[in-house]
């Protein structure tokens, strides 16, 4: 079930049929709310897999990054020994390289904790902030922008740039979702029992369920080149600052995110 605020709620259901003294039949049902239960299994198991994931992930980068140096030291040697023609395919080389090299800071991303800072984030400021970093792609797509943010100012602690990661992969998902001319994007803030609630709408093409159960794993990827790593690191860095992200979706009819992090005192 969801709730007003699109929260999703699981619950266990049971019926049973009774007959009471006057011989009149009747049905008693019973609804046990098993969501928290559900989330916190679901989520220790994401966690377990992003452990295996991030020892892999150092463990390669390590190995990568060594030969790597060792290419671009060679190359920047090379460079001024080679005519024009030559200069074209070192080009290449460099282009590469460099591609290589952000590749590699993409999975490190994922397997660097957050380390915890003390540091009072205003709520209305981190998604504005977040924001204009994606402005650009999504003024490309003419895409209609709505904010709402809570009257009250509220602060979180944790780290700005983690967090700005964190929701500025959702942002780029939902502006690579959206039919270009047609966008809308929502973003709204809001607080209840000392939580910050941000939810972030389009109504771009929607998740199917099947993806929607896979949405956070590491390498799973809908896209024809993505890496599978932008909301596993948004899942990582949300989980690491002691909050909760959320998606629902249909196919056809967008998608909302909620990335729930608990306010500062």
């Amino acid at each position: 079930l969801l709730t007003k605020s699109l929260e999703r709620k699981t619950f266990l259901a049971s019926g049973s049929h009774i007959t009471t003294p006057d011989g009149i039949g009747q049905y008693q049902g019973i609804l046990y709310d098993y969501t928290n239960m559900k989330k916190s299994v679901a989520e220790q198991l994401l966690r377990e897999k992003i452990e295996t994931t991030e020892r892999l992930v150092r463990s390669l980068a390590h190995e990568i990054r060594n030969p790597l140096t060792n290419i671009n030291l060679s190359l920047h040697q090379l460079e001024s020994e080679v005519n024009e023609e030559g200069k074209a395919y070192t080009d290449i080389i460099k282009r590469n390289s460099f591609r290589i090299n952000d590749m590699i800071g993409e999975l490190m991303n994922l397997s660097n904790p957050v380390h915890k800072k003390e540091e009072k984030i205003e709520s209305e400021e981190l998604v504005r902030s977040t924001l204009a970093i994606a402005m650009d792609r999504i003024k490309l797509k003419n895409i209609e922008v709505t904010e709402k943010y809570s009257a009250k100012k509220v602060y979180v602690t944790g780290d700005l740039k983690k967090l700005q990661t964190a929701l500025l992969n959702i942002i780029i998902n939902a502006v690579e979702a959206i039919e270009e001319g047609k966008g809308k994007l929502s973003l709204e803030t809001s607080i209840a029992d000392s939580w910050l609630s941000i939810k972030i709408k389009d109504n771009g093409a929607g998740i199917s369920t099947d993806d929607l159960s896979n949405l956070f794993q590491p390498y799973f990827t809908g896209k024809k080149n993505g890496m599978g790593l932008g909301l596993a690191t948004t899942h990582s860095f949300i989980q690491a600052h002691e909050g909760s992200v959320e998606v629902n979706s249909q196919l056809g009819k967008g998608t909302t995110f909620i990335v729930k992090l608990k306010a500062a005192a």
